[in-house]
């Protein structure tokens, strides 16, 4: 009896293998049928806007990256900010239109700046303390409270932060 779709006559090991017969299946058996309930669960969640206080953890997170990136390459690079913002938001389950990226974008390229202009240096030893392992923001680092405060004022000094 030959298998179809097999190759095992023209493979090396075929002289070794006993051929197996297939058997047909004649019966199926449902486990459960899916209700409504589990329907809904399984649905991936909607995106949500993106409101005032999650700019300020986005735009934290982002001046955070810059400044590790720059760290570690020595280079402002753009791509890795607006990488970053995808990733956050969609980590957060969260949208935000491509004005709303781009002012955040160019806010924390500014701000990274300003951060290490003051500092006047970011060791690599910094780096690993902005952020956790999931690489969220670490919040419990001093220097990720002082990066909050200056996100969170240059929002309200802004009419940015306020959704405007």
């Amino acid at each position: 009896m030959r298998l179809i779709n097999s190759g095992f006559d023209r493979h090396c090991c075929a002289r070794r293998r006993r051929p197996r017969e297939r058997v047909p299946i004649t019966y199926v058996h449902r486990i459960a049928s899916p209700s409504s309930e589990c329907k809904s669960a399984n649905m991936p969640r909607q995106r949500q806007s993106i409101s005032p206080a999650a700019r300020t953890h986005l735009l934290c997170y982002l001046v955070a990256s810059a400044l590790a990136s720059h760290a570690l390459t020595k280079t402002w690079r753009v791509e890795h900010i607006v990488e970053s913002a995808r990733i956050w938001l969609a980590r957060n389950m969260m949208s935000a239109s491509w004005l709303d990226r781009l002012m955040l974008g160019q806010m924390a390229l500014k701000l990274s700046r300003e951060q290490l202009s003051a500092s006047r240096t970011l060791r690599q030893a910094d780096v690993l303390t902005l952020f956790t392992n999931e690489l969220t923001l670490n919040y419990q680092s001093a220097l990720v409270g002082h990066i909050w405060r200056r996100c969170s004022d240059a929002l309200v000094a802004s009419s940015y932060g306020r959704g405007v």
